[in-house]
């Protein structure tokens, strides 16, 4: 992907260097896992942990030559090794190496998408709650329909986003899985056990069977989801844009002070990263065709995958990234003008209203058809003669006979349109609106197993239920396609000023919901503890979060010890730093590298170090995990 559309931790992560990084750790792995077995001489293992490395340049060159980019690989980590080189790769085929490091690769990238899903779903409900009760016209076809209020069109794509993250969660699950299983997937020369101590080493689970490749319908599925993930942000930019057109103005982009809309017309101002949002999505869900395609390969395997999914992989999950972050960002900073809302709402003066006239006149007797007749006569004269909808129906005697005045009138009011709103709200949310019943009484809750998708909709919870943080620093206006979003003006030029209303967030059962993570915390089931460690991830800025993940850090279970140390990196908590430096001399390399990512995560440079004191073996290791050890992440 183009760098002006690459964000700096994606970019790491599918870089030549940190692929090449992710092929060496499972080479190690495997040889360390093969020496415990007795299949490769323990010295042989740890020249190899100590002198393996790598040179790109060098890779490259060897590549040039012998046109196999892992025989390049193997040659150029054996010019280092020396002698006992001979060892490493020993029992693998090519795509043991490239398929069970692309899971490692894909894992990296699935955690930075998943914070951006969780920051966007964040941003959407602090701003449909603000919005919540603003008034405006709700359209269908493109033309006025019933009202809505703004909060609403808000909470419905925080919905969808919470569909997303389940669905993702899912996809990126599904892609967690290694193979060692050789050239057509029979083990002729290791073991399924082996395989699975392998691939515990590495936080993955074993695929149940493989031919020479792990089989594409998960990576089908994975591109597929964020296909659909483009979708929803099209959507979003989508309707943005219309609400942003000169004749509705509604809402609209920010446009910076110094930010140029036009070369030849000075007045404009165009939703030009709404419009690039919505370009983009176009390669993300063109991307899923190709790797559909990819499903469908001759007999055990052909290659014919390989040079597509170079592509498309790290395309599909760069353009996830980055247009999630302009979304939030758009969302986070948008304009809005609640007056021209109401305007336009009142423009086409109460033809809008035209249903509950219909329903009004039938609940007195009137027989749908009559009503219907007589609604629309006054409807479609109101709408060729620009006359008052609602001076037709209160001056039709027919009208008058059956209908009283009083309830004409509640007909044309817009609360009782919108007088379901907090209804919704408390199901979108799951928050209950001030004074209503299931405020006053909470339902009792049924006993929860905490799975990670159960766990993840707590954290949503935890986190749109804190204090609103500061508005993280908005970047530096860009040329005009990559325009971004700024912080918002004291009084930017629009139809009415924008809303300044403070985020109205309503109280959150945190109480509840941290009592099922805190018994999870401390269940005896290791997967538990682990799942609520990877959960705490979600909630950035939380003391009580903070203090259970480096508590986590303390867990006899080393996948639980690991998720909590990436949680903690995930968090950007720096306080915990001291800790986690001390997690770097833990005797489980899963450990040790979990610790060394969160660090990295937060830019200390103890990472670097660890990494390669662990390739070269400057740093020892224990003699590995046992097989029955579940994935870290």
């Amino acid at each position: 992907m183009i760098a002006r559309y690459t964000r700096p931790e994606m970019g790491r992560i599918w870089s030549d260097e940190n692929r090449f990084r992710m092929w060496l750790a499972v080479e190690v792995a495997v040889t360390e896992t093969l020496a415990e077995a007795g299949m490769v001489p323990k010295e042989a293992a740890r020249a190899i942990r100590e002198r393996a490395a790598f040179n790109v340049t060098r890779i490259q060159e060897i590549e040039a030559e012998v046109r196999h980019d892992v025989i390049a690989f193997t040659t150029a980590v054996a010019e280092i090794v020396g002698p006992h080189a001979r060892w490493f790769h020993y029992g693998l085929t090519s795509n043991d190496v490239v398929d069970t490091a692309l899971a490692l690769l894909i894992r990296e990238a699935s955690a930075i998408i998943l914070e951006d899903l969780n920051r966007l779903a964040e941003v959407l409900k602090r701003r449909a709650w603000e919005f919540k009760d603003t008034p405006m016209i709700g359209r269908t076809h493109g033309v006025h329909a019933e009202p809505i209020t703004f909060g609403f069109k808000l909470a419905n794509w925080y919905s969808e986003v919470q569909r997303d993250i389940a669905r993702f969660e899912r996809a990126a699950e599904e892609m967690r899985v290694g193979k060692l299983s050789g050239a057509v997937g029979t083990f002729a020369h290791l073991t399924p056990e082996l395989e699975e101590k392998i691939c515990a080493r590495l936080g993955l689970k074993a695929a149940a069977v493989s031919s020479q490749v792990i089989q594409r319908d998960r990576h089908a599925n994975y591109l597929a989801t964020l296909a659909v993930i483009a979708c929803t942000l099209d959507k979003i930019a989508t309707e943005l844009r219309h609400l942003q057109r000169t004749e509705v103005r509604e809402a609209e982009e920010f446009f910076s002070e110094k930010q140029k809309g036009s070369s030849a017309m000075p007045h404009k101002r165009n939703p030009v990263t709404l419009e690039q949002i919505s370009g983009l999505a176009r390669v993300v869900r063109s991307n899923a065709q190709a790797g559909f395609e990819n499903v469908a390969l001759w007999h055990e395997r052909d290659i014919s995958h390989s040079s597509v999914e170079r592509i498309i992989l790290p395309d599909s999950t760069t353009l996830a990234d980055y247009m999630l972050s302009k979304t939030a960002n758009q969302i986070d900073t948008m304009l809005v003008y609640p007056e021209r809302m109401l305007a336009n709402l009142n423009s086409t003066r109460g033809l809008v209203f035209s249903g509950q006239v219909l329903l009004d006149l039938v609940e007195h007797g009137v027989s749908r058809e009559d009503a219907y007749r007589v609604v629309q006569a006054h409807a479609m004269r109101a709408w060729k003669e620009g006359l008052d909808f609602h001076q037709l129906v209160v001056n039709d005697k027919e009208i008058t006979r059956h209908v009283p005045r009083q309830k004409i009138e509640q007909a044309f009011d817009v609360k009782r349109q919108l007088r379901n709103i907090d209804k919704i709200f408390a199901r979108v949310f799951d928050e209950a609106a001030p004074g209503s019943a299931k405020s006053a009484k909470p339902a009792a809750r049924k006993p929860l197993r905490l799975t990670l998708a159960t766990a993840v909709v707590l954290a949503s919870c935890f986190v749109c239920a804190q204090e609103p943080a500061a508005t993280p620093p908005q970047e530096k206006p860009a040329p005009q396609e990559n325009a971004p979003a700024p912080e918002k003006s004291e009084n930017p030029p629009g139809p009415g000023p924008p809303s300044k209303t403070p985020p109205a967030i309503p109280e959150n059962p945190k109480a509840t919901a941290w009592g099922v993570l805190e018994t999870a915390a401390k269940s005896d089931k290791t997967g538990d503890r682990a799942a609520t460690m990877r959960v705490l991830s979600l909630l950035p800025k939380n003391e009580q979060a903070k203090k259970l993940a480096e508590a986590g850090l303390g867990d006899d279970k080393p996948e639980v010890r690991s998720a909590a140390a990436l949680a903690l990196g995930e968090m950007q908590s720096r306080s915990s730093i001291p800790k986690l430096k001390e997690s770097l001399s833990d005797k489980e390399i899963t450990v040790m590298l979990a610790a060394a990512h969160a660090l990295d995560l937060m830019h200390d440079n103890a990472a670097y170090e660890v990494y390669y004191e662990i390739l070269t073996g400057e740093r020892k290791t224990s003699k590995g995990l046992i097989a029955e050890q579940t994935a870290t992440l």
